[in-house]
């Protein structure tokens, strides 16, 4: 997941409406909120007549100029920079703004290999504006890419080593440390219960993104995510009826990517909050991931953590979301978990969720 909640996709030039489109649903699917910005023509002093492009940095500046918000330009001229022939994108490193063109990635593809293309260069650019540089990984987005072949080689996910450098890059307040399930085509009125019950409870202007996963919501909020929920617990004692939309509220302690190793480090540095003789249990819950089994993955985690399992009545619960390619892990009690949904049986030393 993205790291980033707000963007303004800005098309400059002629840009097809529906290559914007996925472009735009594929960020919103790694947790973005989007909105898009009616077109702009280039600056005229951008193009480079004897080369027959545009320098990229002058079309970043005209994107820089527009908003005040963060930007991610899309375009389809053939741009470049200084010391190289052409580029897939520019942006500020750090910075707000981020550039892709599309114009080499355009060819020999089809609509879903531009479709692919486009985000990976769209979370490289904007991987910069959280400051991060060229990965050596050759599978990391943010490996450089002077080819296609690169491009289509490379993934769209941080590798661990670039996942921890943009959790360490954002604020705490502005990665999304709630995660909200709701049914399946409610996106709508889960997010209003949800702007609703947050506001009641101090947070004016709550961040709610949809996920890659349909009925999962990502939710910023500046309040202590343990303390909403123990608040909303309070909430349904007095009125049952205050969860009408969403089902279950599950605060985050730390976003990681979802392969074995990052997976294995996140809970390596949040196992302290188990105390001596506190009795735990380790839950999965993952999603649009089939990398691994569940039981696979409580395998390589539940070794990492000391003390007696106790699956019916635990005094901490090791909670692993994944995501897609990025994982939610949290060490929480019991009570700061709200669900109104049914349980899961347990199964082996932890149990998936």
């Amino acid at each position: 997941m993205m790291r980033i909640a707000d963007l303004r996709l800005l098309p400059i030039g002629g840009v097809d409406a529906e290559v914007l489109g996925d472009l735009a649903e594929g960020l919103r699917s790694l947790g973005v909120q989007v909105t898009r910005l009616s077109p702009v023509e280039p600056p005229a002093a951008a193009r480079d007549a004897e080369r027959g492009q545009y320098r990229a940095a002058a079309l970043l500046e005209a994107a820089r100029r527009l908003t005040d918000a963060r930007v991610l330009a899309v375009t389809d001229l053939d741009v470049y920079t200084d010391g190289l022939n052409f580029v897939f994108g520019l942006a500020d490193s750090p910075g707000r703004a981020a550039l892709v063109s599309l114009h080499r990635l355009r060819r020999g593809a089809d609509r879903d290999l531009l479709r692919l293309r486009s985000l990976k260069e769209a979370v490289h650019e904007l991987g910069h504006t959280l400051g991060l540089g060229h990965c050596p990984n050759p599978r990391c987005v943010m490996h450089f890419s002077n080819s296609l072949d690169e491009v289509d080689r490379k993934g769209i996910a941080f590798c661990a080593g670039c996942s921890e450098a943009a959790e360490r890059a954002m604020p705490a307040a502005a990665r999304p440390n709630l995660l909200v399930s709701c049914p399946w085509r409610a996106h709508g009125r889960a997010r209003g219960e949800i702007l609703k019950i947050l506001g009641r409870l101090g947070d004016p202007r709550p961040v709610v993104a949809r996920t890659a996963v349909p009925g999962l919501l990502a939710v910023q909020t500046t309040l202590d995510p343990r303390a909403v929920t123990r608040e909303l617990r309070a909430l349904l004692a007095r009125d049952p009826l205050v969860l009408q939309h969403t089902v279950k509220w599950v605060p985050i302690d730390r976003w990681t990517s979802a392969d074995p190793e990052s997976l294995q480090e996140a809970v390596r540095r949040l196992r302290e909050r188990i105390r001596p003789g506190e009795r735990w249990r380790l839950t999965v819950e993952k999603r649009r991931y089939t990398r691994h089994h569940t039981a696979e993955i409580i395998a390589m985690l539940a070794g990492l953590i000391q003390g007696p399992v106790d699956l019916e009545h635990p005094d901490r619960i090791v909670r692993v979301d994944i995501v897609g390619s990025d994982a939610a892990v949290s060490v929480l009690a019991p009570g700061e978990i709200v669900s109104i949904g049914k349980p899961t049986p347990p199964e082996g030393p932890g149990q998936p969720g």
